[in-house]
């Protein structure tokens, strides 16, 4: 429904674009009106906090259950009071809208993935560090109607606040295109570049990914009737899984930039550029309402706004904990971090020479370590013991495509299950995601 004081028939026709105006000018007053919900302390604090846990996550190896558990706090804490807020009336659009962002966060998404990956009853990085505890992935899932309720709520009911005019479906999907474009202003160049070093190292890696796509097709369980089905579906699933092994373990830092990108995403999404995000908003609505003839005033402070409040402090205070965590856990690993950087300068130079003159092939490394593997799971019965049933032993569970289900002593295992990542056909003692991890290793 088009708002005439607004919007004049003469600048605007579509009724679906002055919809989508009408209700952006309608949540857009009221952002950033509630410091508490958005000041720029809870939004950087929540950005900073989340930044850690995924950092304590990935590589701490004693803080991963209650980052967790902060985490899961954290979503919990926001959905829980803007629900409660909802029922009393007194939660405005804006509030709901940033509750929503601030929730689906990177690593919100992640663990959501990793929990639809365990109730599938496929294999986690994050589950196995978390000895497969079901309540996380339960309230992970969770997170999942939650986010749709509100979202429903906010867009087709008026139990907020603030009544805004209703929109039609189509309007309600372009105001959230022009959201996720907005979003994507400060990461459009390392998208585009991740995309273009992408397709580079697919072409440079063309004989590399071909064979590793035969190899895919070749372990998959193959249909006895019906083959004719299963070609389509089977060789598109080997392709992406063979673009995705060679490339991510040849270059890992291709998907720790993938991972910034996305921070840097919902850093924007959360308005991080902003400090005084009722000032951003309000010359915003000026510049709607200059365009359509009508006159403006200069932005004023709702009355008893503090930037500084309560709020604002104990949300500053609330990231400390994590920050600190995570330094220590850096000051602990200096040494390997050192040494990471000492490297770093050779591992470039072999880098560029691949991707000039194609020698010094990463992927060398990675299949002769897979050889390697292979070579020690065939032998490993002979050098672990078996635990027998009234032997008090702590065990874990190796997760490995040529031993599965199997106990094993932890004094004699010098790679634990939970340092495998991505794909369990990679050595244990070499993570290739998000870490210090180098092909070009001498050692390797």
């Amino acid at each position: 429904m088009s708002n005439p004081q607004l919007f004049p028939g003469e600048n605007s026709t579509d009724p679906t674009v002055l919809d989508v105006e009408g209700y952006a000018l309608c949540v857009f007053s009221a952002e950033g009106q509630n410091p508490d919900m958005q000041g720029y302390a809870v939004r950087l604090s929540n950005f900073i906090v989340n930044v850690c846990l995924a950092l304590l996550i990935r590589y701490s190896e004693e803080d991963v259950a209650e980052s967790v558990s902060v985490l899961l706090l954290q979503v919990y804490t926001l959905l829980v009071c803007a629900f409660v807020s909802l029922i009393r009336k007194q939660l405005s659009i804006a509030d709901a809208h940033f509750a929503l962002t601030s929730t689906v966060s990177p690593l919100a998404l992640y663990l959501l993935y990793a929990s639809v990956r365990k109730a599938l009853r496929k294999s986690s990085y994050l589950f196995r560090r978390l000895d497969d505890h079901g309540t996380y992935s339960t309230l992970s899932l969770l997170m999942i109607p939650m986010w749709i309720i509100m979202n429903l709520l906010i867009y087709f009911t008026d139990l907020f606040s603030n009544t805004c005019p209703p929109i039609t479906f189509a309007s309600w999907m372009l105001f959230e295109g022009g959201a996720v474009i907005t979003s994507f202003i400060f990461a459009f160049v390392f998208t585009g570049l991740i995309v273009l070093t992408w397709i580079f190292y697919s072409l440079r890696h063309f004989r590399d990914i071909r064979g590793e796509y035969r190899r895919h097709k070749k372990k998959a369980q193959h249909w006895k009737r019906f083959t004719w089905l299963q070609w389509l579906p089977l060789s598109l699933k080997s392709f992406i899984l063979a673009q995705w092994d060679v490339i991510t373990k040849s270059h890992p830092w291709i998907l720790t930039l993938s991972i910034c990108t996305t921070y840097v995403i919902w850093g924007s999404s959360l308005i991080l550029y902003v400090t005084d995000l009722g000032e951003f908003y309000y010359d915003l609505i000026s510049g709607i309402q200059s365009e359509n003839g009508i006159a403006v005033s200069p932005y004023t402070p709702p009355p008893g706004y503090d930037p500084l409040g309560y709020g604002q402090l104990l949300a500053a205070a609330v990231a400390f904990p994590p920050l600190w965590q995570v330094l220590g856990m850096i000051w602990g690993s200096r040494t390997k971090l050192l040494a990471w950087i000492k490297g770093y300068p050779a591992s470039l130079w072999n880098g560029i020479v691949f991707i000039f003159t194609g020698h010094r092939n990463p992927w060398e490394k990675v299949l002769a370590r897979r050889v390697d593997d292979e070579t020690y799971s065939e032998s490993l019965y002979d050098s672990v013991p078996l635990t027998g049933t009234d032997e008090d032993v702590k065990t874990v569970k190796r997760a490995s495509s040529f031993v599965t289900q199997e106990k094993f002593d932890t004094d004699t295992l010098s790679n634990p299950a939970w340092r495998s990542t991505t794909s369990l056909d990679y050595s244990t003692a070499h993570p290739t995601s998000t870490t210090l991890y180098d092909p070009y290793h001498s050692t390797l």
